[in-house]
């Protein structure tokens, strides 16, 4: 009896640790589809060449965007890796209960994806850099949910720091 009783509660934990590991998946899950997001309208995906093509590009321009999008995929492909790897090292950690191990993971972490924030910004900034004052003008009209991609959602800011529902 005694040795069912563990048994079960083994089995138990064991089904609560995986179902832990299951939980923060659909995060890192999130984070890929917000990369593809970006990609895509970066003019990495369809949707994003797609608008590229509808700012009639130069052939300088394409050469050098091309060459933009394919440097910056690499980069973050690598980069999404080392963070993927990061968080393997964290759970490891944190099952073997090496607490500090895990602070400094964290860390490692945080700063990683806040170098990986960055980079979106100066890519997006390099970007723009190729695009005439024209293109970058009609690239801004194109862009779908401008208001949620400032962090707005949907709330706008009255320009005098108060938040007011937006109207439909």
């Amino acid at each position: 009896m005694r040795k069912i009783i563990i048994l079960t509660l083994a089995i138990m934990t064991l089904s609560l640790m995986l179902f832990a590991q299951r939980t923060e998946r659909p995060a890192m899950g999130k984070q890929d589809g917000d990369h593809q997001m970006m990609m895509k309208k970066s003019g990495q995906g369809p949707m994003g060449m797609e608008m590229l093509k509808e700012l009639n590009l130069t052939e300088a321009q394409k050469a050098k965007l091309e060459n933009l999008f394919r440097e910056q995929a690499k980069w973050v492909n690598t980069k999404q890796a080392e963070l993927e790897n990061l968080k393997i090292d964290k759970n490891t950690a944190m099952k073997n209960q090496e607490f500090d191990k895990v602070k400094r993971l964290n860390k490692n972490i945080s700063d990683l994806e806040l170098t990986m924030d960055n980079a979106r910004v100066d890519h997006h900034q390099a970007m723009l850099k190729e695009l005439t004052k024209e293109q970058q003008e009609k690239l801004a009209e194109m862009r779908p949910m401008k208001g949620m991609q400032t962090g707005k959602g949907m709330m706008h800011d009255d320009h005098q720091g108060v938040k007011k529902p937006m109207r439909k």
